[in-house]
């Protein structure tokens, strides 16, 4: 095995943005073979890494969480893969994209490549396609939230784009797809399914404060202020709001309003706020 990383935080940087256009473009290149969109599809899966038990770790986790079915791992010569068989899940180019970026975001957790994929599926033979009746949006949302207690978030988002298919005036829907897609780092998407929950259900509080996190993820403070001020006018008594707030405030050059807004914080039950208090008042 290589000192240090095989696949380095340099390596995720740089190849993020080309997995998902790779994405869009199997796609593309599926429609011109005769794919049709939204039809359940099945993938052959190849991750590549150099050392044996981290290659075994991440096809036990693909067994045990995504319901893969996953091979024996091969060695040539420093290197050593896995392949195996994904779950089958409606294809459009979105749900491609989602699902191959978690894979590649898994594969970086687990210090592996992922290597690529293939379709399995005959395109000449009958394609089949998901339920979408509009009694199935509740099935899809359960199959969601136990896709993203198995860290399985492209299929989370996979489910959850199925119920928004169906019903899309489900603010609580868009809202958990957008906390999916913020796993896998797709922090624009995720904003826009907080935009999208916000307009359908305007007092949804928390909705604010994570799409608040997400402007700071951002650096885009004055904005995330805002969302949080929206938020404590809605529920005076959210100590996350306030703690929050008071560190877009600090990052922004005004440490007496974080200080402040620390110390509601800790009044109103913050498990955080203590700590970043002492951390201020060490350093004055």
């Amino acid at each position: 095995m290589t000192a240090g990383r095989f696949f380095t935080v340099a390596m995720f940087n740089e190849q993020y943005k080309e997995e998902m256009l790779a994405a869009i473009a199997v796609y593309e290149q599926m429609l011109a073979a005769g794919f049709q969109e939204y039809a359940n599809a099945k993938f052959e899966i190849k991750f590549t890494g150099d050392d044996l038990q981290k290659i075994i770790g991440i096809k036990d986790f693909l067994i045990g969480n995504y319901g893969f079915e996953m091979d024996s791992p091969q060695q040539d010569g420093n290197l050593f893969s896995v392949s195996g068989q994904a779950e089958e899940f409606p294809v459009d180019k979105e749900n491609l994209a989602y699902w191959a970026i978690d894979l590649f975001c898994t594969g970086f957790d687990y210090d592996c490549k992922f290597d690529g994929y293939a379709l399995l599926n005959d395109l000449n033979a009958e394609q089949h396609f998901p339920t979408m009746d509009k009694n199935s949006a509740g099935y899809y949302v359960d199959q969601a939230m136990t896709a993203y207690r198995r860290g399985n978030y492209g299929y989370t988002i996979i489910h959850l784009s199925s119920a928004i298919r169906i019903q899309a005036d489900d603010a609580n829907t868009w809202y958990a797809r957008a906390i999916a897609k913020e796993a896998i780092r797709m922090w624009y998407p995720a904003r826009l399914d907080y935009d999208q929950a916000i307009m359908l259900n305007p007092g949804f509080v928390d909705a604010y404060i994570n799409r608040a996190a997400n402007k700071d993820e951002q650096g885009e403070f004055e904005s995330a202020i805002e969302d949080y001020n929206t938020a404590i006018s809605l529920a005076p008594g959210d100590d996350t709001a306030y703690y929050n707030r008071g560190n877009s405030k600090y990052v922004l050059g005004d440490p007496a309003g974080a200080l402040e807004d620390w110390q509601t914080a800790l009044s109103l039950g913050s498990k955080h706020a203590r700590a970043r208090i002492d951390e201020y008042l060490n350093r004055s």
